[in-house]
């Protein structure tokens, strides 16, 4: 029994032992994703997004460390129009609690970049992979850069004039994950050695193909309902209002523009 593997990941064929460690290393990768999917999704349930309101990726690894450092991160918190129309009772205290959800975020971001590059660097001195699949592998790691800008593209959005990020960069950043996470299961199973039986048609690459566009379609929309809190017009399910298009949606009835 040979080991076969995709032709566009990587044209040489290894023992099975060889990409084992590799295998393994990306299905984590791809848990890591999710993790940080559930946490983002804490993150926006307690409003906590903008409680960081700048950019440091080395230096922001540490959080406030004394009274005057918490004081100095929630004045910069003030100057935000969440906090001016919102949160104007808030106090130190609870500043720290949102605080908390943010910062545990872009930890496990920057945790995310390590535990690629770490790896990523050990497994290519070991030549467990060619520079066939090398390259893929990188652009997995390029990928999660990516999607970290969109993440603070999309708090950037909340830092002057709105109380809340974008609805449209949230759906981009979650969409930026979900593909992530999609491609994390993929290339791994690309990579697992053996003969599968039975042929695949193009209909069936078509048919799932279709089906994971459509996974990836409903978790951006679930992004925008959550972005503009749409989950609260109807209190009624699976229907709205008795409608699957209720009546009265907007001004002029259901539009294009209000299904985004």
């Amino acid at each position: 029994m040979t080991s076969t593997h995709s032709p566009a990941l990587s044209q040489t064929s290894y023992p099975a032992d060889r990409l084992r460690p590799v295998r393994i290393w990306l299905y984590v990768m791809a848990a890591f994703v999710l993790l940080m999917v559930v946490v983002g999704g804490i993150t926006r349930l307690t409003e906590s997004g903008l409680s960081i309101t700048s950019w440091k990726p080395i230096s922001g690894i540490i959080p406030p460390l004394n009274d005057a450092q918490w004081l100095a991160e929630f004045d910069a918190y003030k100057q935000i129009p969440q906090y001016r129309v919102n949160n104007t009772r808030m106090s130190v205290d609870d500043f720290k609690m949102i605080f908390f959800w943010e910062w545990f975020h872009r930890l496990l971001g920057r945790f995310l970049g390590v535990l690629f590059i770490v790896p990523f660097s050990v497994f290519l001195a070991q030549k467990r992979f060619t520079a066939q699949l090398a390259r893929p592998l990188f652009g997995l790691f390029l990928l999660g850069g990516f999607r970290g800008v969109l993440g603070w593209w999309m708090v950037t959005s909340g830092l002057t004039e709105l109380t809340s990020v974008s609805q449209y960069r949230l759906a981009a950043h979650l969409t930026a994950a979900a593909i992530l996470f999609i491609a994390l299961v993929y290339v791994p199973r690309t990579l697992h050695p053996g003969h599968i039986g039975g042929s695949a048609k193009p209909v069936h690459f078509w048919t799932a193909g279709a089906f994971i566009a459509l996974i990836i379609l409903q978790i951006a929309a679930g992004a925008f309902v959550a972005g503009i809190d749409a989950g609260m017009g109807y209190n009624t399910r699976p229907l709205m209002d008795g409608a699957l298009i209720p009546s009265g949606s907007g001004p002029h009835g259901p539009t294009l523009a209000q299904f985004l």
